[in-house]
């Protein structure tokens, strides 16, 4: 995805700020802190991951990740593949979409424009984070960015 000229997010801090805001307007955030300690732990793979806990040590709450999708119908294929017995595919309304829920562990997988978003949080229904998880990958999407944190 292209992120337009008049909205760039060309660094680590500000794609996650972007998905802070996005995930607020779905999700309780409140108390959490980010607390992750690595913006890609999958290098030299292209990925973004994001973390939030009560606090800066405490196991993470809330974790998102995202990584770059070059072919939508292959990577849908190996979702539904992988997923088995312990998924189920949400009906998405917007073209080019596409959302799995997983039932444990909890968590959403959600394609489209380019990317694909994985959403977990501890205590709440995976169902109701392909919203968001939707929301991170249409608005925010996948460009390479600089990661600013070390």
């Amino acid at each position: 995805m292209s992120v337009p000229a008049d909205h760039p997010l060309p660094t680590y801090t500000a794609r996650v700020a972007a998905i802070s805001t996005i995930l607020s307007k779905h999700l309780p955030l409140d108390g959490l802190v980010r607390n992750n300690q690595l913006a890609n732990p999958l290098a030299p793979y292209p990925s973004l991951t994001a973390a939030w806990g009560p606090d800066a040590s405490a196991p993470a709450t809330l974790t998102l990740s995202l990584h770059p999708v070059d072919d939508f119908a292959e990577e849908v294929e190996l979702l539904r593949s992988t997923a088995g017995d312990v998924g189920y595919e949400v009906p998405c309304r917007e073209p080019g979409t596409y959302a799995l829920v997983q039932k444990d562990p909890a968590a959403v997988w959600a394609v489209a424009v380019g990317c694909e978003v994985r959403l977990s949080h501890n205590g709440m229904d995976p169902a109701t984070l392909v919203e968001p998880a939707l929301d991170v990958a249409i608005s925010v999407g996948w460009t390479d960015f600089v990661d600013d944190t070390r």
